[in-house]
């Protein structure tokens, strides 16, 4: 039977928390750890886990024009796929010289996400009658960090 860990709503200590309830030991999780997202992913799925989904991306149109300027520059998909590390070691080792990345979020983004954060602890403030407005951010807050962890793992296996 495959466990779906999908309705994530724990922070990463919660998430490692019942990866130990299913029978994971901590050298299981550390040794995947160290050697890579697939491995990690294979360690849950031997222990009939499913990783978590990761929240739908927004998409980022200057980070696609990014990754198609690297590619312009010579640098393979493969380098780019291992993330900016690599891609600097790439470009040393061979002379390029990289473009500007692209920047994270601009202030509109920032005010958005305040809007976004603050209809979700209203939200969860009604959903959950008798809490306080400190318990339902910190709800929202680990909900958002265990979304960013999935996330992290996605991308880390991709």
């Amino acid at each position: 039977m495959v466990q779906a860990i999908s309705e994530v709503s724990f922070d990463r200590d919660q998430f490692i928390q019942k990866l130990r309830a299913a029978g994971i030991t901590q050298e299981e999780i550390q040794t995947a750890k160290s050697q890579g997202p697939s491995a990690f992913k294979q360690l849950l799925e031997a222990h009939g886990i499913q990783a978590p989904s990761a929240p739908p991306s927004r998409g980022n149109g200057n980070n696609e024009q990014f990754i198609q300027k690297l590619k312009a520059l010579g640098i393979p998909e493969s380098v780019i796929k291992q993330g900016p590390e690599a891609v600097k070691q790439y470009a040393q080792q061979n002379n390029i010289q990289l473009p500007e990345p692209p920047k994270r979020s601009s202030e509109s983004n920032h005010s958005g996400h305040k809007a976004e954060f603050q209809a979700k602890v209203e939200q969860y403030m009604k959903q959950h009658q008798g809490v306080t407005e400190q318990e339902a951010v910190q709800a929202v807050m680990a909900e958002f960090k265990a979304k960013q962890t999935a996330l992290e793992i996605q991308n880390k296996s991709n």
